[in-house]
């Protein structure tokens, strides 16, 4: 990769992780104010979640995928009853220089943790389950993006779909999951 694409890469990850903290702030700030005024999530937000979800897993760059995240990311924040840890430690180091899409696969791991306990709420409190939905979600995102953009790898994170591919991810998880706090 060439200098001037590699500080175009780190400029658009900046711009991203910037992009979903502004949002995480803002839907932080309103959220808090309306969460306390709203009830919980409905049906069809829930439904919509997982579908949104799903529509990331399979194409992460696709048309509406900056919508999907945002109106995610914000329902998150505002709804009281569905809550997900977020553990970017769960997908290994950063790549140097920082993959394309690094953002994008990182968050997917919140939406489809989400859409797991949405889907399993008797297993919502089950943190490793939970965490391994969300690598699964994410893993699936990355494939995804990688059809599209073959030369946005994460090492890392082609490691983590070999221990899945070898029946190894939910071992993995138990073990990467020790970082988060």
């Amino acid at each position: 990769m060439q200098p001037a694409q590699e500080k175009s890469v780190h400029t658009r990850v900046k711009l991203w992780v910037s992009t979903i903290i502004l949002l995480c702030s803002v839907g932080l700030s309103r959220g808090l104010a309306f969460s306390q005024k709203r009830g919980p999530s409905t049906p069809d937000e829930r439904a919509k979640a997982i579908q949104f979800a799903r529509d990331l897993e399979a194409d992460p760059l696709g048309p509406n995928a900056k919508d999907e995240r945002a109106w995610f990311t914000v329902w998150l924040i505002q709804v009281p009853d569905i809550s997900v840890k977020f553990c970017t430690d769960l997908l290994g180091p950063r790549s140097k220089p920082e993959s394309r899409h690094a953002a994008e696969i990182s968050t997917q791991m919140l939406f489809s943790a989400a859409a797991f306990v949405i889907e399993n709420p008797k297993k919502a409190k089950d943190q490793q389950a939970v965490y391994l939905a969300g690598v699964e979600g994410a893993l699936k995102s990355y494939e995804a993006a990688l059809k599209k953009d073959p030369e946005a790898r994460w090492p890392s994170v082609d490691g983590i779909i070999e221990k899945r591919d070898q029946g190894k991810l939910d071992e993995y998880v138990k073990q990467a999951m020790k970082k988060c706090k």
